[in-house]
């Protein structure tokens, strides 16, 4: 016997929004349903779901995420997360988080003792899901559980209580007051999915800064794979979410921050199937300070006017992304470290445009050894689009444009 489970989001200036969408998505790859995204309306609906299907899918994410390594990377929630969740619950929910907040959150842990509840009786706990998910009023005041929303899944309250991407608040307010975002109610599924979204989509984490990024599907990607090309091919084990997800994991272990940063500034603006949220995720609160075409400044500006120079800004920056690619599959990062450390540089003053374009000239096509030059795929032509671009991306920034 199949079922069906209809979710309705939150807000989508709210965080918890983007986590819940990516997490749904993921799910919905996985457990061989047929998916429904109305993204604009704030509802995901999944039809002909067949619990035990349902069951060994969601079982097989889990430990994809949390024993294999497939997604993302461990989170860190904040004190206050941890406060809050420390407090007792009875029954099941109980028996699901206590056992994994001691001194800080164990995530992993919870979503380990969600899914192994869940699958003790599938039928029961779909049921469950899509009646304390079905309606969001301040929150879900039907999920079992009812916790104060944590700050790391609405990290944009955090600060002067401001409205993440948004110019109207909650419920038509401009800035919502501290009462509203307290009483703002998640009980243990809506955790679950907003602390799995949070998993997954967490690619670079720089701990003495406390800087993170996180990649999440973009809207349209969901939607359009939902509808016609097939979620698996976009978040299951192998789909192109997935791929550029583990390509930053390998990427972070060998080459630096800039190159795994600029990868990812890469994805977002020539993929488009993704978004970048950066935060600031310390132990006492998370903040988000920059997301889509904003954020990994001055990156976007830089992509943008390689993209305003034509056809030859094009096969600059595709010739950008795969020498970046290309290290994945050599492992060698003696080329591409240099040469994106330099663009990087430039673009932020750390040294004259003029330094950066020789230095690159250098290691690319100006460079005798013609296995470097192979490697490389730079012509004069692509080092000077590059250049140009360089200087645009200054004279934009220096007159107070953005990306």
């Amino acid at each position: 016997m199949s079922m069906a489970v209809r979710i309705q989001l939150p807000p989508h200036n709210y965080f918890l929004y983007h986590l819940m969408k990516t997490s749904l998505c993921v799910i919905a790859a996985y457990t061989n349903v047929t998916p429904e995204f109305k993204l604009r309306e704030g509802w995901v609906e999944f039809r002909n779901v067949v619990p035990t299907i349902f069951a060994q899918g969601l079982k097989t994410l889990i430990d994809d995420v949390v024993r294999n390594n497939q997604f993302g990377s461990p989170v860190r929630l904040t004190t206050g997360d941890a406060r809050r969740l420390r407090s007792k619950r009875s029954g099941y929910v109980n028996t699901i988080v206590s056992p994994c907040v001691r001194r800080e959150v164990d995530v992993d842990c919870i979503l380990n003792n969600y899914v192994n509840w869940f699958i003790k009786d599938t039928t029961r706990s779909l049921n469950e899901l899509s009646s304390a998910l079905g309606v969001f009023r301040n929150g879900y005041p039907k999920d079992p559980g009812t916790y104060s929303v944590l700050g790391s899944f609405l990290p944009e309250f955090v600060e002067g209580l401001r409205v993440f991407g948004a110019t109207e608040g909650v419920r038509g307010s401009v800035k919502p007051d501290a009462a509203l975002f307290r009483n703002i109610k998640v009980g243990i599924h809506s955790i679950f999915l907003g602390l799995l979204g949070l998993r997954i989509s967490r690619v670079f984490y720089e701990r003495q800064r406390t800087y993170a990024v996180h990649l999440i599907p973009s809207d349209e990607a969901i939607e359009l794979y939902a509808r016609e090309l097939g979620l698996n091919t976009l978040a299951g084990r192998d789909g192109r979410y997935s791929r550029i997800i583990k390509n930053l994991k390998r990427l972070r272990a060998l080459t630096s921050d800039i190159v795994t940063l600029t990868y990812i500034a890469l994805m977002q603006h020539t993929v488009g199937e993704v978004e970048v949220f950066e935060l600031i995720a310390g132990v006492n609160r998370w903040e988000i300070i920059n997301y889509g075409v904003r954020a990994l400044h001055p990156l976007p500006s830089f992509i943008d006017e390689l993209r305003n120079l034509g056809k030859r800004g094009e096969v600059a920056l595709r010739k950008l992304q795969s020498l970046i690619i290309n290290t994945l599959n050599n492992e060698r990062t003696e080329i591409v470290e240099p040469v994106i450390r330099s663009i990087y540089q430039g673009l932020n003053g750390v040294m004259s445009v003029g330094e950066a374009c020789y230095i690159i000239s250098r290691l690319t096509y100006a460079n005798d050894d013609e296995e470097r030059q192979k490697l490389t795929g730079l012509t004069p032509i692509d080092v000077n689009t590059i250049c140009e671009a360089m200087e645009g991306t200054l004279r934009r920034l220096s007159h107070g444009g953005t990306s």
